[in-house]
């Protein structure tokens, strides 16, 4: 057996046994969890005794609009005080690129020296993980940006950590998550991150991590006015699915009706961070953000060339912008972004023709100005599309036109 946190994790049992959740041991994984009815299997996704899903019959999709709706409305009837951060894109001398949880809405009063807030927070945090990269399309619900729910309450306790877990519990009833599909899986070490630490625990729902519960009791010295932190996240679009068993994850991440096709779901992914990180202010460039930028806008041309650009950016600008005030509109997006895919695809092509045959229409001199051109990102997107012209149909003679001028 996996033991857990002796005293954090006996509470938490204790306090949710009233409600109904029995103490279970997983009997394939060995690891300590609460469920209720009570089982013997955690029936997480990564454990061989994983139940099969189970679809309610007749239910209608409940879309991520919707159900930030009522989750929305949930918090506010609880009283917590809404914030989030609006930098999506952090300075350069902050160890983290771009924000990626909620917890980082006490960044700035940490560096400052700030008391606090007293209240609890209900932070719905647009995120960015980069980390996920790889695992989006083969892991189930993940993306590499998604809104983070979370609560945040400085200078808590664990009488305060329990009054979150209860809220975030009713809230799973309250969007008809069934009881019985759920688990709290308790924590058999601290989690850390950072310079800080505690216990905590996580839920699943079908098998599938929805979110995760810390009492932050450890951190830096500048953090001592702070702790301890009831740290709680949820991500938005994990809920979503959870409350939609059945139906593919990326039917609820772009416009319909391409995002119901399997082949799309990494495309419209990174355009959707594409989109968060234009409309946060990045300028698409080789290094810092915008390569990120950069980089999601090419991969998303590799990933679904057929795929409407113009409606999956529309949609995505429209769908953060619940939650941030954008920075540049919709249209300005859509240029920047449009231009970039010209530029990927421009760039697509000059690796083509220089790893094919040789061209003999195509002169050496005409491709090496061309590629010099595109990989600089230098000219207007008039100027990219004839550079790509120029390498794909080997007119030597027609010289890309002059920055500022039209093609």
């Amino acid at each position: 057996m996996l033991e857990p946190q002796p005293g954090f994790s006996r509470t938490v049992a204790l306090h949710l046994g009233a409600g109904g959740w029995s103490s279970g041991e997983c009997h394939r994984c060995g690891v300590s969890f609460l469920a209720c009815p009570p089982r013997d299997s955690c029936r997480r996704a990564c454990c061989d005794g994983a139940a099969p899903l189970v679809v309610v019959a007749g239910r209608r999709p409940r879309f991520p609009e919707q159900v930030w709706q009522a989750v929305r409305a949930h918090f506010a009837r609880a009283q917590f005080a809404t914030t989030n951060r609006r930098d999506i894109a952090n300075p350069s001398h902050r160890a983290t690129r771009f924000v990626g949880a909620g917890l980082q809405v006490f960044e700035e009063g940490l560096e400052r020296g700030l008391a606090p807030p007293s209240m609890p927070l209900f932070v719905p945090q647009p995120v960015i993980r980069l980390n996920y990269w790889a695992a989006v399309g083969v892991s189930n619900a993940t993306s590499t940006s998604f809104v983070n729910l979370c609560t945040e309450h400085a200078q808590s306790s664990l009488t305060e950590f329990l009054r979150h877990l209860d809220v975030w519990m009713d809230l799973l009833v309250d969007l008809r998550i069934r009881l019985e599909d759920t688990s709290i899986i308790l924590g058999a070490e601290r989690w850390r991150g950072g310079p800080f630490s505690g216990p905590c625990l996580s839920v699943d729902v079908n098998g599938t991590e929805i979110g995760d519960a810390i009492l932050i009791d450890e951190g830096g010295i500048e953090a001592t006015g702070y702790l301890p932190i009831a740290d709680f996240s949820f991500g938005l679009e994990r809920i979503v699915a959870a409350v939609n068993p059945g139906l593919r994850y990326s039917l609820f991440l772009g416009a319909l009706p391409e995002s119901v096709l399997p082949e799309n779901e990494r495309a419209i992914d990174r355009l959707r961070t594409a989109t968060l990180v234009c409309m946060s202010g990045v300028d698409p460039s080789s290094r810092g953000h915008g390569r990120h930028l950069r980089r999601a806008v090419s991969d998303a041309l590799r990933q679904g060339s057929a795929l409407d650009f113009t409606a999956a950016i529309s949609h995505a600008h429209g769908y953060w912008s619940q939650f941030i005030t954008p920075v540049r509109g919709l249209h300005e997006c859509q240029r920047l972004l449009e231009a970039e895919r010209a530029r990927a695809r421009a760039i697509e092509v000059v690796r083509v023709c220089r790893g094919g045959a040789p061209n003999p229409d195509l002169s050496a001199a005409s491709a090496d100005e061309a590629c010099r051109r595109l990989l600089a990102g230098e000219g207007d997107l008039g100027s990219i599309a004839r550079c790509a012209t120029v390498l794909a149909h080997g007119l030597h003679h027609a010289e890309p036109t002059p920055a500022g001028e039209r093609p």
